[in-house]
């Protein structure tokens, strides 16, 4: 059994809810149960099945008869214009009946403590929402050259003093650990109001904020964990479903990114490391030396705040030394989700394959 570390909390919080919806998750679901099984505050633990055609469904019966405030639900039948995820949690959120929601995902592993933890500071300080953004593990090359960068950028798109200044227009949320009042989800339609949403859980922090309900996200190192995607096939499919949204969602915003990701992170470096290769080979050519050392400063730079950054949000710092590489796969993967979601008009999760530009409520 996976060792959870505890976190300290110091009395009773409010009876929470959590709800969990689980597609083809055979390899995470007993560890997800596990670490939420027996931590104070919890009332009970909601594992929709979603269609699994694994054994999802088998190991989630045999953990229903040893853990008692477990419930295995079986989601029904999928209606149009509705997302597998936003489906699953609206069915398990009917079922529940804590004062308060917490929505995790599968690949989630919550230190003992965590839930008790938040859902007292939700009380202490009248916050409606309450979500954390996992400490990711990056146990291959490809992850640790590729995760951190992504991270690093959606920090600084969504900044967290911007997502908590309750006047500021900036909401967010991760949807792996999205803490939630009974009365504030109700009130902003729940997840049936972002039934065709990919982004739901950004969707409901916008929601939540201009209703006037207290918002906070903050890193969750040290509370909440998770290894999103194993395989690159996942990697890649996770993100292209996600990435046109997160950075804007139009062409322009896109084009902007990339151009930009293009000439920071990777035409910098690149033009101190030509004109540095060329006053090698050549001494005379002192235009050459003039531009590697007018770029080295800056380089330097922003080398160095890049590293505090990753350190910031749990990650070694020395993983900063992947950042051209990284700067390439996120302009992939940048572009390839504005043609998913503009020209081939359809995004792709767990099997399921959802018309894009159909996806918004009106």
């Amino acid at each position: 059994m996976e060792c959870i570390p505890r976190v300290n909390q110091q009395s009773p919080p409010a009876k929470v809810s959590v709800i969990v919806p689980v597609r083809n998750e055979q390899e995470n679901v007993e560890g997800v149960v596990r670490s939420l099984a027996g931590q104070e505050g919890v009332a009970e633990i909601l594992m929709v099945n979603d269609h699994s055609e694994d054994r999802t469904g088998e190991i989630l019966a045999r953990l229903a008869e040893e853990i008692p405030n477990l419930t295995a639900l079986e989601a029904p039948e999928l209606p149009p214009g509705w997302t597998g995820k936003n489906h699953a949690l609206a069915y398990g959120a009917e079922h529940a009946q804590g004062e308060i929601f917490l929505f995790t995902d599968a690949d989630t592993r919550h230190f003992e403590g965590t839930v008790a933890a938040c859902a007292l500071r939700m009380e202490r300080e009248g916050l409606a929402v309450y979500s954390l953004s996992p400490e990711q593990q990056t146990p291959t090359l490809w992850e640790r050259a590729s995760v951190p960068y992504i991270y690093a950028r959606l920090a600084e798109r969504y900044k967290f003093d911007e997502v908590n200044d309750p006047q500021g227009p900036t909401a967010a949320a991760n949807g792996q650990f999205f803490m939630i009042s009974r009365r504030a989800y109700e009130a902003i339609g729940g997840h049936k109001g972002v039934r065709g949403e990919i982004l739901e859980d950004v969707v409901l922090a916008k929601k939540a904020k201009l209703a006037d309900h207290r918002l906070r996200f903050e890193g969750g190192k040290g509370r909440v964990r998770t290894r999103m995607y194993p395989t690159v096939g996942e990697f890649w499919t996770g993100w292209v479903k996600n990435f046109y949204l997160l950075f804007g969602g139009t062409l322009g915003a896109t084009l902007r990114t990339a151009v930009s990701t293009l000439a920071l992170d990777l035409g910098l470096p690149a033009g101190f490391i030509i004109g540095w290769v060329l006053f090698l080979w050549d001494p005379t050519r002192s235009p050459a030396l003039g531009v590697a050392l007018v770029l080295l400063p800056i380089v330097t730079f922003r080398q160095c705040r890049y590293e505090a950054a990753l350190k910031g949000l749990g990650f070694p710092g020395r993983l900063a030394f992947y950042r051209p590489v990284s700067a390439v796969v996120f302009i992939l993967l940048l572009l390839n989700s504005a043609w998913a979601h503009r020209a081939g008009g359809r995004v792709r999760w767990k099997g399921r394959s959802y018309p894009a530009k159909n996806l918004r409520q009106p």
